[in-house]
């Protein structure tokens, strides 16, 4: 009998459901078609079905014709081939699918056609000088009712954080329009983006800036904006779309604000190759991995990770040596929430500064549960560089590892590891 893994079994069930079968039915045939002839009692210890019920289910799937009584005392039964029961019911589901399919492509043809007429009609395309763009922006946005997507020049940031568009992006964001505005620092000033980040789902790209700002509608009209001033208006929907749809791709391999405004509160600025863009995040990376190895190659354990750690973070954050410990947690929080979209940390010292809680939080997909719990078993701490050199810089600081609590939260797929310090001088 070829065995079957669990996945496999509980795959080949909800085929089985999905052409007909209860769970129940569909749990029993499996069952026979792995035993190929057995006893009602057999059959309910294979499939996991009640005894009771398996007889029922027999009695069932022989009146549809998908298994046969075969005598014997007592009673046996035999599944029916598969391929004769179900290739008919496939064979019927593929000829349905290929009329719909049929009905589609002419409904597409029709849609088509009528697209192409009414873009003949219409002036899809035109220029608005500088001195009535703001007014087509406010009436722009102002029709927002799904979603607005922003790519604003950082020479325009200023002419959208303040004053009357800044007043129509508030009022749009009441509305419940979701507004997604990506835009570049210079020199590493937030001030004006941060002015916008409450009101929008607003993102920092690391790539060289624009000088054009873009906004899209709607998917279905928009402006772009030149450095001058001088806008030009579409509402040609498949341009729209396009221009959405590379926003929106921008967007997601750009970097939050929030980590940046977490960053300043860190460290009082923002280092121009922090690593928190996807570019400076490789370059770290690639910094870390020399720093490590090469320290590894002298002496195995956590603490030549910590100081490869602490000397790359020296090296692009030159603030680093001057923080302190509170400021410390939140640069390494920063770091570590930026890189790890699935990781949270959170840090924090007790008000007379005797006993310091880390706790790191991995929220993980069923595949990989094993590998992490036994990562974490084995080491007690998740083993990764910003979490191993928070590590080290508050046992430096004077705070001795006291105790590791490591929680499974298995209905939320979260693995939290919590580690208390107390001070020495305590």
């Amino acid at each position: 009998m070829e065995e079957l893994s669990p996945r496999e079994r509980e795959n080949i069930i909800s085929r089985l459901e999905d052409m007909g079968l209860t769970k129940n039915e569909a749990r029993v045939y499996v069952a026979l078609v792995s035993l190929g002839e057995a006893r009602a009692s057999e059959v309910a210890k294979a499939s996991g079905v009640a005894r009771e019920k398996t007889y029922r289910i027999l009695r069932a799937l022989t009146s549809k014709k998908y298994a046969k009584e075969v005598g014997g005392n007592p009673k046996k039964w035999r599944a029916e081939e598969p391929e004769k029961i179900f290739l008919p019911i496939l064979l019927e589901r593929k000829k349905r699918v290929e009329q719909q399919e049929q009905a589609i492509n002419t409904l597409e043809k029709i849609f088509n056609t009528a697209i192409l007429k009414n873009e003949k009609q219409e002036i899809s395309i035109w220029q608005v000088g500088e001195g009535d763009t703001e007014d087509l922006i406010r009436e722009l946005m102002s029709n927002g009712r799904e979603v607005i997507f922003l790519l604003i020049s950082p020479y325009h940031i200023d002419r959208f954080s303040t004053g009357v568009l800044k007043d129509v992006i508030k009022k749009v964001h009441k509305k419940d329009t979701d507004i997604k505005l990506v835009s570049w620092m210079i020199d590493g000033d937030i001030f004006q983006h941060a002015k916008l980040d409450y009101y929008t789902d607003l993102s920092i790209t690391d790539t060289e800036p624009l000088t054009k700002s873009y906004i899209v509608v709607d998917w279905r009209e928009g402006l772009v904006l030149d450095d001058d001033g001088v806008g030009i208006h579409f509402t040609n929907g498949r341009i729209a779309s396009m221009i959405a749809s590379l926003i929106k791709s921008l967007s997601e391999y750009s970097t939050p604000l929030k980590h940046f405004i977490d960053m300043y509160y860190a460290t009082n600025k923002i280092p121009g190759n922090a690593p928190l863009t996807p570019k400076y995040m490789i370059e770290t990376a690639n910094r870390l991995l020399e720093g490590i190895t090469s320290e590894a190659i002298q002496i195995c354990g956590y603490e030549p990770i910590y100081r490869a750690t602490k000397q790359v973070l020296t090296q692009v954050i030159p603030e680093y040596q001057r923080l302190t410990l509170q400021e410390k947690i939140k640069l390494y929080k920063t770091l570590l929430e930026a890189t790890y979209p699935n990781m949270q940390m959170d840090g924090s010292i007790d008000d007379k500064g005797a006993r310091i809680t880390i706790s790191v939080e991995v929220k993980y997909d069923s595949e990989h549960y094993r590998q992490l719990k036994e990562l974490v078993r084995q080491s007690r701490i998740y083993p990764h560089p910003y979490v191993v050199g928070l590590e080290g810089e508050v046992r430096e600081a004077g705070y001795p590892l006291a105790k590791t609590l490591i929680v499974d939260y298995r209905r939320r797929n979260i693995l939290q590891v919590m580690r208390l310090y107390n001070a020495l001088k305590y």
